[in-house]
């Protein structure tokens, strides 16, 4: 999810919020991945992997369902490549 008067110029990845001029990476979008039927150990999962690819890390093993969404987003090919992330990611 975007938000408001954010400028998105590059890819956010799935289940993330992202806001600012340019957008960037802010945290995981708990609230609709709740609503969704995703339990609170999977959005843990999911804030942890969002810290390591934040901290320049590769996609922790047990990512599990998630990695896999977020690697397959990232495996695709992109001609404005992936926005930044926040200083402190949540």
């Amino acid at each position: 999810m975007v938000g408001p008067l954010a400028r998105a110029t590059r890819d956010i990845l799935p289940m993330v919020l992202a806001d600012g001029n340019p957008a960037l990476h802010r945290r995981v979008n708990s609230v609709a991945l709740s609503r969704h039927g995703v339990g609170t150990g999977d959005r843990q999962v999911l804030a942890r992997l969002l810290v390591a690819l934040a901290g320049g890390g590769d996609l922790p093993p047990l990512a599990g369902k998630f990695g896999d969404i977020v690697a397959e987003f990232l495996g695709e090919s992109s001609r404005r490549g992936l926005a930044a992330f926040a200083r402190s990611i949540r």
